[in-house]
């Protein structure tokens, strides 16, 4: 079940793989900019996908009622509300971007070249947040594959525009990392073009007469509901990175331009572990609703044989090659260094992070939000930031890489018996 999602979740994480390599050639200070970037564009993404979320839920239910004009009235006012939602982001991103970049710990320097991409990015929020919104429409719909396709294209589209707008290409100036947003905005401009063609001309969702219009409030209370929670549960994870990469800042440039590249392997060894969350969440709902609990225990068992084993090979892999995937970035060999003893340490607790994200997954179909949220919280707030802090201080960046590592462990740990608990209550 979850593999039909395989290609969205690969093309997604292409994006800032693609993007990654291609402003790792223009040097070091451009690498470590997108690091500091990072944490912020992952912010608002994730709040995107809580607001997708959301929307997806409210819009699932009312499809199930069969009630055509209510249907319509969620689809087109959860799109307006996520532009309002941007348009504010957009104002305070401008009038404070300077502000939110020293906290991440940029210097003067970085700030000028976080400030040629962020320029563009800012502005153009509404194409991160929308599409978003729209392609969880599309989802809720039940055209899982559709979603895909669009993602698919838009990661293909991103990886033509990047190396030509980035680093030239004849009557084309290069626009090094002015280039890498804009290349984001048009692909992503392209993405809210197709989602609107579906949405509008295929499952007729969208419609913005003065009747619909004025369920706005309404609409907007009822989606907010559901969309808070989930937004405010997927921006943990972003905050402790934030925390993270100031932490690593101290370090120097070098240090935070292999931060951002092995922050990037690693999104492509979590693909595995996101399509087994995206499987396992309608097996465990579907089996609670049948009362199977048998089956929901039996599943829980091999989805943690398989998330250890497969996360220890993965560790094997990166250790053989993880030096060359650095210099496939950038050759720097501080940088280099610095990303290969990430590499050492960290992939060890992958799959102990694919453990406590197929968990929470299998928990929030069960109608438990909260334990999820609460292991997130742990995992990420608890022991990642507190045991980094320590680390940091007395290993350098090998204790905070360690605390990492370390975290994903204990917070697996919960997750196993904490589900089992729950399970054995049914």
């Amino acid at each position: 079940m979850g593999w039909p999602m395989v290609g969205g979740i690969a093309a997604t994480m292409a994006f800032n793989i693609v993007d990654t390599y291609f402003i790792g050639q223009l040097g070091v200070p451009e690498l470590a900019a997108m690091g500091f970037v990072n944490p912020v564009v992952m912010t608002i993404v994730s709040a995107s996908v809580g607001m997708s979320m959301g929307t997806s839920s409210v819009l699932s239910r009312a499809l199930g009622k069969g009630d055509p004009t209510f249907i319509r009235n969620i689809a087109s006012n959860s799109i307006l509300l996520s532009l309002l939602l941007s348009i504010a982001l957009t104002i305070i991103g401008l009038t404070f971007n300077d502000q939110l970049f020293r906290m991440l710990g940029a210097n003067k320097a970085d700030l000028e070249r976080i400030w040629q991409y962020m320029q563009i990015w800012w502005p153009g929020i509404f194409l991160i947040i929308v599409p978003m919104v729209s392609l969880g429409q599309i989802r809720a719909m039940g055209r899982t594959g559709l979603q895909s396709r669009i993602m698919i294209y838009a990661s293909i589209i991103n990886a033509i525009l990047d190396p030509i707008l980035i680093m030239g290409f004849y009557m084309i100036p290069a626009l090094g990392l002015k280039g890498a947003a804009i290349a984001t905005i048009l692909t992503r401009l392209m993405t809210l073009i197709s989602a609107f063609y579906y949405l509008k001309f295929e499952f007729d969702l969208l419609d913005y007469s003065k009747n619909i219009l004025g369920h706005f409030f309404d609409n907007s209370k009822t989606l907010l509901h559901v969309a808070l929670p989930a937004t405010c549960t997927n921006l943990i994870t972003p905050f402790a990175i934030g925390v993270i990469t100031a932490m690593v800042a101290t370090y120097g440039t070098n240090a935070v331009a292999a931060f951002n590249i092995a922050n990037n392997v690693e999104a492509i060894c979590r693909i595995t572990f996101f399509a087994a969350a995206a499987a396992i969440a309608p097996f465990m709902g579907q089996n609670m609703g049948a009362e199977k609990f048998k089956r929901m225990k039996i599943a829980v068992r091999y989805c943690a044989y398989f998330c250890i084993s497969w996360g220890l090979f993965l560790a094997l892999v990166i250790a053989l090659v993880g030096e060359m995937m650095a210099r496939f970035f950038n050759d720097t060999p501080e940088v280099v260094e610095i990303a290969t003893l990430y590499m050492y340490i960290v992939p060890i607790s992958y799959g102990f992070f694919g453990l406590v994200r197929n968990i929470t997954s299998g928990l929030n179909a069960m109608g438990r939000p909260l334990p999820g949220t609460s292991i997130s919280f742990v995992r990420a707030i608890i022991l990642q930031v507190p045991l980094a802090i320590y680390g940091g201080a007395n290993w350098g960046l090998a204790g905070i890489f360690g605390a990492i590592c370390l975290s994903n462990i204990v917070a697996s740990i919960l997750a196993f018996f904490w589900n089992r608990r729950i399970l054995s209550r049914l």
